[in-house]
């Protein structure tokens, strides 16, 4: 099953990226957004592909799709209902 993974690029961006095309077929490459490159793979085990691949910093199992605005909406709504009953500082 084909799943959706954005692979953290390191300092040398094209570098990492050329590599990761080459590794998992550049017709998986979907978009690079703030410095991740999101691929679609069958890959499972991906500390070992981790460990051979050079630049990339982690990689990051993309399990939802959603816009930003509604990203913000439900980070607030559950930061709201978490510390409802919190006063004073709130401890991370």
């Amino acid at each position: 099953m084909t799943k959706n993974y954005g692979f953290e690029l390191g300092r040398k961006k094209d570098l990492c990226l050329a590599e990761l095309k080459s590794l998992l077929g550049a017709k998986s490459y979907r978009e690079t957004l703030h410095g991740i490159a999101i691929f679609e793979t069958e890959k499972d085990d991906l500390q070992q592909f981790l460990n051979r691949l050079g630049g990339t910093i982690k990689i990051i199992e993309i399990i939802e799709e959603c816009s930003l605005s509604e990203l913000k909406n439900t980070i607030q709504r559950l930061l709201e209902a978490e510390f409802a009953d919190a006063s004073g500082k709130i401890p991370f």
